[in-house]
C-alpha cells in the first residue's frame, strides 16, 4: 500500500478499468499475445515481462509485434484473428478479481454512479457482464476507448454531472492511471492481477496503490 494519506471526499461516481482490474485475466491476455508468437516462431513472453510492456493504443501494439519480428504486413486485424481463437477456447477460465463484486456492492451501498472505463471491446464486455450477472451494477460502459481513456471520463463526469473532485478511477497499467490525472480525478492502481508490473503502477504516481480490493475498500470506508 502507498505510504501516502489523503483525506478523500464523498465520492459520488466510481470507475473502473475492465481487463485486469475488474476482471481477472492476465493470463489469457499473455497466452493470446504468445499465441501470435507463436505463430512466426518468435521466442514467446514472460510474465514479468510483458508486465513491462506498455501499449497505449492498438497502433502502438502492432508496432511492439513488428519489432518483435512479425511481418509488417500484418494488420491489426489479422492479428485479432490470431488471438481471438485463443480468447474464445480459454474464455471459461477467466472470472471477476477477488473483491470485485464486494467493492461494486459498497459502491451500490453509497449510491455512487459506476462505470466502465475501458480499451476492451464493447461486444467483449457486454458478453461478460451478462455471464457473471453484474449488468445491474452499472450505470454506464464505455469500451473500446484505448488510448483515449481521458476523453472518455470526461464525458462520464458530465453525462452524470458529477464534479471531477467527486469521482476516482481504478486502473492496473500506468497509462490508464495516466489518463486519470489528465482526467483530474482520484485515482488507485490496483496490482493485484495487474497487467503492469507494481514499478509501473507506483511510476504513474496513482492517489494511492492497493494490492487488492480489500485494501481499496478499507481505505474508502475510513475516507483515506
Amino acid at each position: 500500500m502507498s505510504e501516502k494519506l489523503y483525506t478523500l471526499p464523498k465520492f459520488l461516481l466510481a470507475m473502473f478499468d475492465w481487463n485486469g482490474t475488474l476482471l481477472n485475466d492476465f493470463s489469457l491476455h499473455l497466452r493470446s499475445l504468445n499465441a501470435v508468437l507463436a505463430r512466426f516462431n518468435i521466442p514467446l513472453l514472460s510474465t514479468s515481462y510483458a508486465r513491462e510492456i506498455v501499449m497505449k493504443s492498438p497502433e502502438a501494439m502492432v508496432a511492439w509485434f513488428h519489432t518483435k519480428g512479425v511481418p509488417p504486413s500484418r494488420t491489426l486485424k489479422s492479428i485479432r484473428a490470431l488471438r481471438d481463437p485463443v480468447i474464445e477456447e480459454y474464455w471459461n477460465t477467466v472470472h471477476l478479481t477477488r473483491g470485485a463484486r464486494e467493492m461494486l456492492d459498497y459502491c451500490k451501498s453509497q449510491n455512487m454512479k459506476i462505470a466502465i472505463v475501458s480499451g476492451a471491446r464493447e461486444t467483449h464486455i457486454a458478453r461478460r457482464l451478462k455471464e457473471l450477472e453484474i449488468e445491474h451494477y452499472f450505470n454506464q460502459v464505455v469500451g473500446n476507448v484505448w488510448g483515449k481513456k481521458t476523453t472518455a471520463m470526461k464525458s462520464v463526469l458530465k453525462q452524470f454531472g458529477i464534479n471531477h473532485s467527486e469521482a476516482f478511477y481504478v486502473d492496473d497499467t500506468y497509462d490508464g492511471i495516466q489518463a486519470a490525472h489528465l482526467a483530474n480525478v482520484y485515482s488507485f492502481g490496483l496490482t493485484q492481477n495487474s497487467y503492469h508490473s507494481s514499478y509501473l503502477i507506483e511510476d504513474a504516481d496513482p492517489t494511492y496503490v492497493v494490492e487488492s480490493f480489500a485494501e481499496l475498500l478499507e481505505i474508502l470506508k475510513r475516507g483515506g
